[in-house]
């Protein structure tokens, strides 16, 4: 799993991880898990350019470290090196539709600058493809992915 979303995260747990909540847990210190979080990026914004886990109150920090520990979150999808991660046969991915869902800014798969916006991030889902080459693989999108304004994208994503 790779999701710096801490509310995500934490919904995913409770919905995944029978009892999560209630389950009994060994916590380390407030510091190692705010560590631990911080190094996958865990609760970053980019928009805000910060991180929320600094200014965490304490049963959210232990509901966040609980539920991105026993999910094995790997964090920052930017930051894994699947080089070093375990080879698989099925990989599941969605990524960001904010940035091209008519609800969304529309602003399609890169900024300005030519960085990935949170839509453009399928590019590392794409390299964890290609260098780990599961047998089988899902992706995920909204429909606003194959509207004209982005369909060029669209085909480049099934192309690739």
């Amino acid at each position: 799993m790779s999701e710096i979303d801490i509310d995500a995260t934490i919904s995913y747990a409770a919905g995944h991880i029978d009892n999560f909540k209630d389950l009994e847990f060994e916590y380390p210190s407030d510091e190692e898990m705010r560590g631990w979080l911080m190094d996958r990026n865990i609760g970053y914004s980019y928009e805000k350019g910060k991180s929320s886990v600094p200014r965490m109150k304490k049963e959210k920090l232990k509901l966040a470290y609980k539920a991105s520990y026993l999910l094995n979150n790997l964090g920052d999808i930017s930051k894994i090196n699947y080089e070093e991660m375990e080879d698989f046969d099925l990989m599941n991915f969605s990524f960001s539709c904010t940035d091209l869902s008519n609800a969304g800014k529309q602003r399609g798969m890169k900024n300005e600058d030519g960085t990935p916006t949170r839509s453009g991030l399928y590019v590392y889902g794409m390299k964890a493809i290609r260098i780990k080459k599961p047998k089988y693989i899902m992706i995920e999108n909204v429909k606003g992915l194959i509207q004209k304004k982005f369909i060029e994208d669209f085909y480049s994503i099934i192309s690739e």
